[in-house]
């Protein structure tokens, strides 16, 4: 970051001392590096761009990233600290922050570099990671904070629209599984509607996954938008619709292994991303 990121970082803090803490923005550094990066940098400028800026209006607060933040050191101690063996720690934590009635500042227009994994196996794990620690995150402090009678119920709808975004791709995930199965059990002359005839069709399954994918393409059209916020241009927009066909799709059945790892309770070992700054590191 800049030289004077930590002085700006810290300014909300010292304006309002009840603050948890302050998240700064993701810019990253190697979108136009292929199809995966593209696709990485979709999904992080729909939470940078549009998730914790919708956060920041309607509850005047936002959560934790894990990259570029400042966070309170007394009140971390008193929430009991970093969870052990939390895969997405900062969600976990925003989760307990938020819970007992504390805010976090998001600062949109300080930007601080990221990198996303280039290659699609460590995008898709990647994203299998943080579906998984955010999935368990909510598992663990969800109950407390929907039923809570002191937190309101715009930062409960909040949290729920944070976390329902995973829900909603493995949703989507399972629409198109079903459609297909559908489809095969009714060229081998097995229709679930109609045990006596075929009366599903390609045509049929062509035509709602068409309207599934317009009523559920809100995560393109975000990071779209998103992009051009980010200065992604003309140039790129091709590409990004091919990535969220091709990799965004298989992208989908690791989140919802993610998803489902967690539901049963199964652990998830840590892994480093591929990226060219953890090669530096373990290079030096």
């Amino acid at each position: 970051p800049k030289e004077d990121f930590l002085k700006r970082l810290v300014v909300p803090v010292i304006k309002d001392p009840s603050l948890a803490g302050v998240q700064a923005a993701w810019k990253i550094i190697n979108v136009h590096d292929n199809h995966s990066t593209l696709m990485g940098t979709g999904i992080v400028n729909i939470v940078h761009n549009v998730l914790l800026p919708f956060l920041k209006t309607i509850t005047n607060s936002c959560v934790f990233c894990g990259s570029g933040e400042l966070v309170k050191k007394s009140d971390l101690i008193e929430l009991g600290g970093w969870t052990m063996g939390a895969l997405t720690e900062d969600v976990d934590y925003s989760l307990r922050a938020i819970t007992h009635g504390k805010r976090i500042a998001y600062l949109e227009d300080l930007q601080v570099k990221c990198e996303v994994p280039y290659t699609p196996g460590d995008l898709f794990r990647q994203q299998m990671r943080w579906a998984y620690g955010v999935m368990r995150a909510f598992m663990a402090h969800g109950r407390k904070l929907f039923l809570s009678r002191t937190i309101q119920k715009r930062t409960k709808f909040a949290a729920f629209c944070f976390g329902s975004g995973y829900v909603m791709i493995t949703l989507l995930l399972l629409t198109g599984i079903f459609g297909m199965l559908n489809l095969v059990s009714s060229l081998f002359g097995l229709d679930p509607a109609s045990a006596q005839s075929s009366s599903y069709t390609v045509g049929h399954f062509v035509y709602d996954s068409s309207v599934n994918l317009l009523l559920t393409c809100g995560m393109l059209i975000s990071s779209i938008a998103a992009g051009f916020i980010n200065g992604f241009g003309f140039r790129s927009l091709g590409k990004l619709v091919v990535a969220s066909f091709t990799i965004g799709v298989i992208c989908m059945f690791f989140v919802a292994r993610g998803l489902i790892t967690a539901w049963l309770g199964l652990p998830m070992k840590w892994f480093m991303m591929r990226k060219a700054g953890n090669e530096q590191t373990i290079s030096a």
